[in-house]
């Protein structure tokens, strides 16, 4: 039987969707997964969780080697595309509430992917001459 990998998570978001996923994985710890930093827009507010957890630096998420999945569910359609991008580059697995992202990322390797062609061809076109 396959032993699954512990879960660590980063989550942007603290609204009725991200403070749920807390509460339900503060309730059920049999499953393999904890929140180890949540990043907000408003440090002001007051929350339902330890104030370490909190952070408005997306940074203290995607530059930590110990998470491992990337929970966005924010209300800001280009913060999340940014906030997607980063941890995809970073090797981040991704869990989205942003449906209009899958477009939108598509589009975005579709022209990295090109640009690479492009930078490839010229470097080889260089290396012949």
């Amino acid at each position: 039987m396959e032993t699954h990998k512990q879960l660590t998570i980063g989550l942007f978001g603290f609204g009725v969707v991200g403070e749920g996923l807390y509460k339900v994985l503060l309730q059920t710890p049999s499953l393999k997964a904890c929140i180890k930093k949540i990043c907000i827009k408003n440090n002001g507010k007051k929350r339902n969780a330890p104030a370490s957890l909190f952070t408005t630096d997306k940074n203290d998420l995607l530059n930590d080697n110990d998470i491992n999945v990337i929970v966005e569910v924010i209300n800001d359609a280009d913060a999340a595309f940014e906030i997607v991008g980063a941890a995809l580059k970073n090797g981040k697995d991704v869990v989205s509430a942003m449906t209009s992202l899958r477009g939108r990322l598509a589009s975005a390797s579709r022209r990295a992917a090109a640009a690479c062609l492009v930078a490839a061809r010229a470097w080889t076109w260089a290396a012949a001459t």
